[in-house]
């Protein structure tokens, strides 16, 4: 009984896991962000590996960083990460500077 509440977990994660992949796969090809940006997007979200300040930024929320840090091809579409962050990536990964560490931990 054990193993099998074991394996119903794993089977859980897993599906959790496919889920969050191509929800933020699905953002990715819908909004127009640069694909230089996307590696650092992915890590982030499926390797709790630390963005650039930018990202930082954008995926505590906090835009007004987000655009001080930003090249101007990502300032002028700021508002798509915005987007992208809050459609398509947990909300458990984003949206405070605690929830992000707490992701990065």
């Amino acid at each position: 009984m054990l193993a099998d509440q074991r394996k119903s977990a794993e089977e859980q994660e897993l599906s959790r896991d496919r889920y969050i992949k191509d929800h933020l796969e699905e953002g990715l090809a819908l909004l127009p962000i640069p694909e230089r940006m996307k590696g650092g997007i992915r890590r982030y979200v499926y390797d709790g590996i630390p963005p650039g300040g930018f990202l930082m930024a954008v995926m505590e929320g906090n835009l007004v960083d987000a655009w001080l840090f930003a090249d101007t091809e990502n300032r002028v579409i700021l508002h798509h990460y915005a987007h992208l962050v809050y459609d398509f990536i947990p909300s458990k990964m984003m949206g405070s500077k605690e929830k992000v560490v707490d992701h990065l931990t």
